[in-house]
C-alpha cells in the first residue's frame, strides 16, 4: 500500500472551495440560533436554505447564486446548530459546508504530516424533536460536507409518517466526511429513508460515520422499492465509512435493499450493529412482499470488515439480482453469518433449512478472495470460485485474525475500525479496493528486485497494514536543471506571499515548514549541482512502517531522515537479471556516482565525466532504507534505481538589438550570450576538465549556430563557418560573433532573424528570434546594444499551483 498524502487532499479541498466561491456567491450562516425571519442582522441555517430557493435575501442572509435551477453553496461556522423549529426542507439544490476539520498548525497523529485532522467542528442537532432534513416532496438535491448530524427522531401513529430519523430523501443526497449519529425512526430508516426513482437520483456516502441509529426496519438505511409501480433504480454507494453500533434488539434489519437499484459498499467497517436475534438481519438482500427485489438489482461488497454484529443473520440473500463479494471478512458475528434462501417470497429463518438449493437453480453470485465464516451459505450452482475464499474454522478465534475494535479517534480519522492479522494480511491477491478505509493506497505492484519474497498483496477487509518497503524506481532520467531551479524559486515566492497574508494565519506553521523545505532544496541543489545529475527522493515512493501506540492503535512512522537512514551503492552499467541471487549483469564504472547527500535529502546519481548512457544499457544503483531509533531489530528495505543519462536540448532565448544610422545600420552580436545548456551549470569533470558547451565541426572549431531564416534586406557575416552536425550536414553553421547589416543604409525598417544552435553532443535548441530594431525611424530611441534582459522574460512565468508543489519535491 502507498500513503495517500493528506496535505495534498486538504490543499485540494481549500482550492476547490476557493474556486467555488469565486464562481458563485456563498451564503454565509452567521448565527447558531434557529431563526426564521426574525433577525435581519443575522443569517441562520434555516434562513439560508430559504434564501437559496427564493433567490433573494431572507432574514439576515446574503443572496447566493441568482440563476434559477443552479446550486447554492452555504457555509456554516464552527458550533452546534439546534433545530428548534422542526426539520429543514430544502426546495432547491444546496451544498452545505461545515468548518474544515483540520488544525493547520499541528501535525496529524496518524501520518505525522501537516495538517492534523480533527473531530468534526460543525454540528446540526435536532434534539430529538424532528428529523434533520426532508426532501421527500421537494425532490431537491442535498450535499453535506464536514458536518455531524445528530439526534433526529420521527415517531408517528401512521407508519408512512415515521420514516427517516435523520433524512427523508426524495432527491439525490451526498455526504462527505460527515457523521449521522443517534437518530431514530418509528418505522423505516433510522438514519436515512430513501425515496428514490431512477438512475438520475442517487445517494453517496463517503468517509462518514453512521453510529447509534435505530428503527424498526433499516436502522441505517431503508428505501422505496417502487416508484409509481416501477422498480426503483437509484444507485447507492458507501465508501471508506464506518457503520457501527446501530439498531437494538427490536430492530428487524439494519440495511434493506430492494428494487432494481445498484448498491456498492466498499472499504468500510460494518460492526457491532444489533437486530432481533430471531428474525433480525444486518444486511437484508432478498425478495418479500414488503421489500420486492428485482432481477436487475446489484449488490457489490468489496474490502469490508463485517464482524461482531448481533442478529439472526448478518447477510441474508436469495437468487434474485447480482451479488459480487470480494476481499471482505464476513465472520465472527453472533447468529448465522450469511444465509442463502432460494425462490421464495415470504419465509422466516426457522422455515428455511441448511440445504434447500435446487440443483438446477442459477444465481448470479461472484465471491472472490473473501474470508468467510464456516456457516456461510455459498450455493454450489453460483458463479463463484470458492477455492479463492478463505473458509475460517467453526471454532476460529477472532483474536488471530483481527485486532480489538477501536472507537473513533484521531488515529483512525474518527472512523472506528479493526486492524487485520495473520492470514488476512498479504492474502495473496490484488483484487481489493484501491485505497483502504484510512485513505492509504494499497500497493499492488510487481515483486521487488532485491526482495522478491516481500511482494505486498491485498489485506482482506477495510484496513491495509503498512510495512517499511523501498521501491524499485525505474526509467529515471536527468531533467532540465534550470527548470528545477525556477520551480523552487517560484514556490518560495508564492509561499512567502502566503506567509505574509494575514488570511493564512491558521496555517502559518505549515506554510513555514514548506517554505523552509523549498529554501533548503534551492540552496543545496545549487551547492551540490553536478552535470546531468538525477536528484532522487528515496522516501517519495517508499512505504513507512506502522508502529503500535500504547493502546494498540497504529500510526505511521513518518518517512524522514530523523526516523530512517539512507545508504547507497553504485552498481555500474548494464542490465538487471530476472533470475539468480545477484540481480546485476553489470560492469562497475569508475565514473559512475551514486551518493546520498544528507543536507539535500536526496540521492544524487551522475557520471563524473558527464557522458551519456550507452543505448541498450542502464545505469544502476542500490539504496537501502533502515529504521532508526528502533531498538535491537530495526526494519530495513532495499530498492534499485534504474536510470539513463540523456542529453537535454539547449535553450535559445529571444534577443533584441538596435541598428543605428551612425553605424550604417549594422550591428555585431553574440546571440548565445543569454542562451544556456540545461544539463546543469557545473560542467567541470572530476579531473578538472571543462566540458565544451557547443558543437565543434570536423575542423575542431565551434560553429554551433544555425540560421533558420533571415530578412531579405539583411546581410550577415560570421567569425567562423563550417558544416552543421550530421542531422543538418548539408547546411552551413556559424560560430563566434555575427554581424548584421541592412543592404540599404537609408532603410527605416526593423528586421528579424530566427536561429537555433547545437550543443556539444549535437542536440539542437528551440528556435529563437533576433530582433533588430531600426532607430532611424525614431530619433528619440535611446542607443545601446546588448541582449534584452532574460530576467524580464522570467517575470512572465506563472506561479505553480500550491497543490502541485510536491511533484518536484
Amino acid at each position: 500500500m502507498k500513503i495517500y498524502k493528506k496535505g495534498i487532499v486538504v490543499a485540494t479541498i481549500l482550492s476547490t472551495f476557493s474556486l467555488m466561491a469565486a464562481e458563485s456567491k456563498v451564503i454565509q450562516v452567521t448565527t447558531l440560533d434557529d431563526e426564521d425571519g426574525t433577525n435581519p442582522s443575522q443569517c441562520s441555517l434555516r434562513e439560508a436554505i430559504r434564501t437559496a430557493y427564493d433567490n433573494k435575501g431572507y432574514g439576515g442572509c446574503n443572496v447566493g447564486n441568482k440563476l434559477n435551477g443552479q446550486k447554492d453553496y452555504i457555509q456554516l461556522k464552527e458550533g452546534v446548530y439546534k433545530l428548534d423549529k422542526g426539520e429543514l426542507v430544502p426546495r432547491s439544490h444546496v451544498i452545505l459546508y461545515g468548518e474544515l476539520p483540520y488544525d493547520q498548525n499541528e501535525k496529524d497523529e496518524l501520518t505525522g504530516e501537516y495538517p492534523k485532522q480533527t473531530a468534526l467542528k460543525t454540528i446540526i442537532d435536532a434534539n430529538f424533536n424532528s428529523r434533520l432534513f426532508n426532501t421527500s416532496q421537494t425532490k431537491a438535491n442535498l450535499e453535506i460536507n464536514n458536518i455531524e448530524l445528530r439526534n433526529g427522531k420521527v415517531i408517528s401513529a401512521t407508519p408512512q409518517q415515521a420514516n427517516g430519523g435523520a433524512f427523508f430523501i426524495g432527491g439525490s443526497v451526498s455526504l462527505y466526511n460527515s457523521a449521522i449519529l443517534n437518530s431514530e425512526a418509528g418505522n423505516r430508516g433510522g438514519a436515512i429513508y430513501f425515496a428514490g426513482s431512477d438512475q438520475n437520483i442517487s445517494a453517496s456516502i463517503y468517509k462518514t460515520r453512521i453510529q447509534s441509529n435505530k428503527a424498526k426496519n433499516g436502522s441505517v438505511w431503508d428505501m422505496e422499492c417502487k416508484n409509481k409501480l416501477i422498480p426503483v433504480t437509484s444507485p447507492l454507494s458507501i465508501n471508506q465509512s464506518s457503520i457501527v453500533e446501530n439498531g437494538d434488539s427490536n430492530s428487524l434489519s439494519m440495511i434493506n435493499i430492494c428494487g432494481s437499484s445498484s448498491i456498492d459498499i466498499s472499504t468500510s467497517t460494518i460492526a457491532r450493529n444489533i437486530a432481533d436475534s430471531t428474525n433480525g438481519v444486518i444486511i437484508r438482500h432478498f425478495n418479500d412482499a414488503n421489500h420486492p427485489l428485482e432481477v436487475g438489482n446489484t449488490l457489490t461488497l468489496s474490502s469490508n470488515t463485517i464482524v461482531e454484529n448481533n442478529a439472526a443473520v448478518t447477510y441474508w440473500y436469495d437468487y434474485l439480482g447480482t451479488k459480487i463479494l470480494s476481499s471482505n471478512i464476513l465472520a465472527f458475528n453472533t447468529g448465522k453469518n450469511c444465509k442463502y434462501t432460494p425462490k421464495q417470497i415470504t419465509r422466516t429463518i426457522e422455515e428455511s433449512n441448511e440445504d434447500d438449493t435446487p440443483a438446477e437453480e442459477k444465481i448470479a453470485l461472484v465471491t472472490l478472495n473473501n474470508a468467510f465464516a464456516a456457516d456461510c451459505d455459498i450455493p454450489a450452482s453460483s458463479n463463484t470460485e470458492t477455492s479463492k475464499n478463505k473458509i475460517l474454522a467453526a471454532n476460529a478465534n477472532m483474536q488471530n485474525y483481527l485486532s480489538n475494535y477501536y472507537p473513533a479517534s484521531a488515529l483512525n480519522l474518527h472512523l472506528p475500525l479493526y486492524y487485520p492479522k495473520g492470514e488476512l494480511v498479504n492474502a495473496g491477491h490484488q483484487a481489493c479496493s484501491a485505497v483502504d478505509q484510512r485513505g492509504f493506497e494499497r500497493l499492488t505492484v510487481s515483486k521487488l528486485v532485491l526482495d522478491p519474497n516481500s511482494e505486498n498483496t491485498c489485506d482482506i477487509g477495510a484496513v491495509e497494514l503498512m510495512k517499511l518497503t523501498a521501491s524499485d524506481i525505474v526509467d529515471l532520467k536527468n531533467t532540465p536543471y534550470r527548470s528545477l531551479i525556477e520551480y523552487y524559486e517560484q514556490n518560495i515566492t508564492e509561499l512567502k506571499a502566503m506567509q505574509d497574508n494575514p488570511a493564512n494565519k491558521s496555517s502559518l506553521l505549515q506554510i513555514q515548514a514548506e517554505l523552509k523545505d523549498f529554501e533548503a532544496l534551492l540552496a543545496k541543489t545549487k551547492q551540490y549541482n553536478k552535470y546531468r545529475a538525477i536528484y532522487i527522493d528515496p522516501f517519495a515512493l517508499a512505504l513507512p512502517k506502522e508502529e503500535e501506540t500504547s493502546n494498540g492503535e497504529l500510526k505511521l512512522k513518518a518517512l524522514n531522515t530523523e526516523n530512517y537512514k539512507i545508504e547507497v551503492s553504485a552498481k555500474g552499467v548494464g542490465t538487471l537479471k530476472t533470475e539468480g541471487e545477484n540481480p546485476y549483469d553489470t560492469e562497475l564504472d569508475p565514473v559512475q556516482r551514486c551518493e546520498w547527500i544528507p543536507e539535500l535529502k536526496r540521492i544524487m546519481f551522475y557520471r563524473t565525466d558527464g557522458s551519456l548512457t550507452e543505448v541498450g544499457k542502464t545505469e544502476l544503483c542500490e539504496y537501502k532504507i533502515t529504521e532508526q531509533n528502533a531498538g535491537t531489530e530495526p526494519k530495513t528495505s532495499a530498492g534499485v534505481l534504474s536510470a539513463s543519462f540523456v542529453n537535454i536540448a539547449p535553450v535559445a532565448k529571444t534577443d533584441v538589438y538596435i541598428l543605428h544610422p551612425e553605424n550604417d545600420l549594422s550591428v555585431t552580436v553574440n546571440p548565445l550570450e543569454n542562451d544556456y545548456d540545461d544539463d546543469g551549470e557545473n560542467t567541470t569533470t572530476a579531473d578538472g576538465t571543462v566540458r565544451p558547451q557547443y558543437y565543434k565541426n570536423r575542423d575542431g572549431s565551434e560553429t554551433p549556430i544555425r540560421i533558420e531564416s533571415i530578412s531579405s534586406g539583411l546581410t550577415m557575416s560570421a567569425e567562423r563557418t563550417g558544416l552543421c552536425p550530421d542531422t543538418h550536414l548539408r547546411e552551413t553553421c556559424y560560430g563566434g560573433k555575427l554581424t548584421f547589416a541592412a543592404k540599404n543604409n537609408l532603410s527605416q525598417f526593423d528586421y528579424q532573424v530566427t536561429y537555433n544552435y547545437f550543443d556539444a553532443d549535437g542536440a539542437m535548441s528551440n528556435t529563437a528570434t533576433i530582433q533588430l530594431k531600426n532607430s532611424a525611424k525614431n530619433t528619440n530611441t535611446s542607443s545601446g546594444g546588448g541582449a534584452f534582459g532574460v530576467f524580464g522574460l522570467l517575470s512572465l512565468v506563472g506561479l505553480a499551483a500550491y497543490r502541485s508543489r510536491r511533484i518536484y519535491k
